[in-house]
C-alpha cells in the first residue's frame, strides 16, 4: 500500500463541511493543516545536483525547493489558472502573476531603461530588456554551449536534447515540446 491509499489514517471525508486541506501532488485530503504540512514532505526526494531534499514534479521530474513552487509548476501541465483579474477576466497560475498583471490596468510603469528610456511594469522586465543593449546571454546550455538571454529559452532549448514533450493534447494525447505548438495543434480538433 502506498502513501496515497490511506495508511496515515487521517484523511478527510470530502463530503464533510469543515475546511479540507488538499495535497496538490497526490490528491490526498486532510482535516488539519498540520497533518497536510507533515504529509507533503513525503513528496521530497534527494537531488544529487543541489545535494538537498527537493519536491519533484511527478509529470516531468523537475525539482523545486518549495511545495508552493511545485504546485504552481504542476499547473503548467494541467493548464489550471485559478487566479483571475476582476477587471478583464484574464486567468493566471499564481497570485504574483495576477498582481503584476494588475499594473497594466493602472498604467504604472515605474522601471525605465537608462539607455533608451523604455518603461516597464516590473524590474525583472527591465533587467531582461537591458540585455538587448548589452548582448548579455547568461543562460548557457551544458550540453552544447549555446547561450540565451532568457532562462525560458534555455529550458525550451534543452527539450531538443532530452526529447521531453511536456505539453499534451487532452483530446488525442499527442505531445509537444512547446506550448505554442500544442495551441496550434488544438485547431485540428476544432476545424
Amino acid at each position: 500500500m502506498d502513501h496515497t491509499e490511506g495508511r496515515h489514517g487521517n484523511q478527510a471525508d470530502p463530503s464533510a463541511t469543515s475546511e479540507v486541506f488538499l495535497c496538490e501532488i497526490c490528491g490526498e485530503t486532510f482535516l488539519e493543516k498540520s497533518l497536510h504540512s507533515r504529509h507533503v514532505k513525503v513528496h521530497k526526494v534527494w537531488n544529487q545536483d543541489s545535494e538537498k531534499l527537493m519536491y519533484c514534479c511527478p509529470t516531468c521530474g523537475k525539482d523545486f525547493s518549495s511545495y508552493s513552487g511545485l504546485v504552481v509548476h504542476i499547473r503548467t501541465h494541467t493548464g489550471e489558472e485559478p487566479f483571475s483579474c476582476k477587471t478583464c477576466g484574464k486567468h493566471f497560475k499564481n497570485q504574483s502573476n495576477l498582481n503584476s498583471h494588475m499594473k497594466i490596468h493602472t498604467g504604472l510603469k515605474p522601471f525605465s531603461c537608462k539607455t533608451c528610456g523604455k518603461c516597464f511594469y516590473q524590474n525583472t522586465h527591465l533587467t531582461r530588456h537591458t540585455r538587448v543593449h548589452t548582448g548579455e546571454k547568461p543562460y548557457i546550455c551544458k550540453t552544447c554551449g549555446k547561450s540565451f538571454c532568457r532562462n525560458t529559452h534555455l529550458t525550451r532549448h534543452m527539450r531538443m536534447h532530452t526529447g521531453e514533450k511536456p505539453f499534451i493534447c487532452k483530446i488525442c494525447g499527442k505531445c509537444f515540446f512547446r506550448n505554442s505548438l500544442l495551441t496550434l495543434h488544438l485547431r485540428v480538433h476544432t476545424d
